[in-house]
């Protein structure tokens, strides 16, 4: 026995064939239209229309065969797989957002100015609409897991996903429209990830201090203090470049090495000077919270929130970025060290880095701990392996031995080796 109930989306009655056995149109191609006196798809399949709002009736029937179609387990199998593979992929990326992020909170639009992380508010939006960014999200949650769990088959599953990231990313450059373009770039800058800081470790200039990128960007969208501090920070590959350039010239180009020297000066005390005025302006909220967790140490009955990270994050790239250009001054003074003035001292800017190290180790950082301390870490480290002699143990040294211990710790040294 079959009941047939008028539909607003079906709403004919149709017969098919010599039995009485009325059914209901289920098909989306086919929806009635509610044409007078048959609708259209009745007649386009050469059947009785039965008309319209008729009262529910109760009919007898039964088809030539019975007709039983069981789902195969194959089937069941591959959809069991596919929710699997749903769910499984909601775990981790739920996993990397509550691991990466300070207290497991988006950060705040305020604390977006003074932190590299606005990033994640876009890119959490572009994931559920675009594949090639979920993908990298996947990618990254992966590296994550890997990394907090140690778990070294995870790492290489990472490792994987991230070659199948950059192909799809490959195949789809081509592609036109804004939605491709925003998708592209959340992806590449998510990609990028895996590439830390790779132009001032490779020492080679980056396409980020070019004119164009320091001005196209900003007529419609103002400069924060981090925005102004990276404009700075940019130019230091370039500044490391024109070293290697110098210690790479032949003892009888004097010359040469003198032109560079002085050519090399003149750029690091440009940016003494943009960083002093960052420093006082855009940046002098971040250099007091700064200042005050270096000298006073961090609280540990209150709880920072991630504007406060963000500033740390910020204050950080700040110190690591005048330990650089103050190395790179000192080193091309030569015989003139003597004359510069007192705030030319690297070892001040290391020390207070290493210093700052137990405020970013706090629990509540998350796993963004890595993203903030990773890169002024491995120039701190660098730093004192050029400056301190082997049976020199400095203050910054012990201060940095220390800041390697513990889980936090751990993470960081297993990081640098990588």
């Amino acid at each position: 026995m079959s009941v047939a109930t008028p539909s607003p989306l079906y709403p004919c009655l149709r017969r098919t064939g010599s039995r009485p056995s009325i059914q209901l149109d289920t098909s989306n191609l086919n929806m009635c239209d509610q044409q007078q006196p048959s609708c259209g798809p009745c007649k386009h399949s050469k059947l009785v229309c039965g008309g319209y709002q008729r009262a529910r009736i109760f009919v007898n029937s039964r088809p030539e065969h019975d007709q039983v179609v069981l789902t195969s387990p194959t089937a069941l199998l591959l959809l069991e797989r596919s929710l699997g593979c749903t769910a499984l992929e909601r775990k981790y990326l739920d996993f990397y957002w509550t691991t990466l992020l300070p207290n497991g909170q988006p950060f705040t639009p305020r604390a977006v100015r003074y932190s590299t992380t606005s990033w994640t508010g876009v890119v959490q939006d572009l994931g559920q609409r675009q594949g090639l960014v979920h993908l990298a999200l996947l990618t990254n949650a992966l590296g994550l897991l890997g990394q907090v769990s140690g778990q070294q088959p995870i790492i290489m599953q990472g490792w994987r996903l991230y070659g199948r990231s950059l192909q799809a990313l490959a195949k789809s450059i081509p592609a036109k429209g804004q939605e491709g373009s925003d998708g592209l770039l959340a992806a590449s800058g998510l990609l990028r990830a895996y590439e830390v800081y790779a132009d001032i470790h490779l020492r080679k200039r980056s396409i980020f201090s070019s004119p164009a990128w320091k001005s196209i960007p900003w007529p419609l969208h103002p400069m924060g203090p981090r925005d102004k501090l990276l404009d700075i920070m940019i130019e230091v590959p370039a500044l490391l470049e024109d070293l290697e350039g110098l210690l790479g010239c032949l003892s009888g180009e004097v010359e040469t090495q003198a032109l560079l020297r002085q050519q090399l000066e003149e750029r690091c005390w440009l940016y003494h000077s943009q960083l002093q005025t960052w420093s006082a302006n855009s940046g002098s909220s971040t250099i007091a919270f700064v200042e005050d967790k270096i000298s006073n140490g961090p609280h540990e009955s209150s709880k920072p929130s991630s504007e406060h990270f963000a500033m740390a994050h910020l204050g950080i790239i700040y110190l690591a970025t005048y330990n650089i250009i103050h190395d790179v001054l000192w080193y091309v003074a030569g015989n003139g060290r003597a004359g510069l003035s007192a705030c030319i001292d690297p070892r001040l800017y290391c020390r207070k880095i290493v210093m700052l190290m137990p405020f970013l180790q706090r629990p509540a950082v998350g796993a963004f701990f890595l993203n903030i301390a990773g890169f002024p870490a491995a120039e701190a480290v660098s730093f004192l392996a050029r400056q301190d002699s082997q049976r020199e143990v400095s203050e910054e040294r012990r201060l940095l031995q220390k800041a390697f211990q513990g889980n936090r710790g751990t993470q960081l040294r297993n990081f640098l080796r990588t």
